[in-house]
């Protein structure tokens, strides 16, 4: 039996090509797990990708990201945060005129209180999601169960 000869050669017609600025370019991924902290990942991507540009890489090549996580995950949690505490103002707002100035305040800081109290108790049993989802409900409704 004869074996057929094998050939290195590129792809003809090529399946996949990446382009960077209009320019052929090579992709590596790199993907954390899901338990991973994924800024914490980043900045470890960073590190090992710098000490690879002063060691390993010829002159002439060069690194960009297309997608990094890291910074849009940054992102998104500040976003997050920033949309919390504006809906609790809106709330205590929206509470002081519908119920007077003193019980509007009142309701408003229980309710701003039930989620800070619950979200550590929530994250302790890493439920990071129920507490996301827990605070933005009491945040929304107004909630003041205790």
């Amino acid at each position: 039996m004869t074996s057929p000869a094998l050939k290195k050669d590129y792809e003809d017609p090529t399946r996949n090509e990446l382009f960077y600025d209009r320019q052929r370019a090579m992709g590596i991924m790199v993907a954390a797990s899901s338990d991973a902290d994924i800024i914490k990942v980043g900045k470890r991507v960073e590190q090992k990708l710098e000490q690879l540009k002063a060691e390993r890489l010829p002159a002439g090549m060069e690194c960009h990201k297309v997608f990094y996580q890291p910074e849009r995950v940054g992102s998104s949690l500040g976003t997050f945060i920033l949309n919390l505490i504006e809906s609790v103002i809106i709330v205590v707002v929206i509470l002081m005129i519908a119920m007077g100035f003193k019980s509007g305040v009142i309701i408003g800081i229980q309710s701003g209180s039930d989620s800070v109290r619950h979200f550590p108790v929530f994250v302790f049993y890493g439920r990071h999601d129920a507490a996301c989802i827990f605070g933005i409900l009491c945040t929304c409704h107004g909630n003041v169960g205790g």
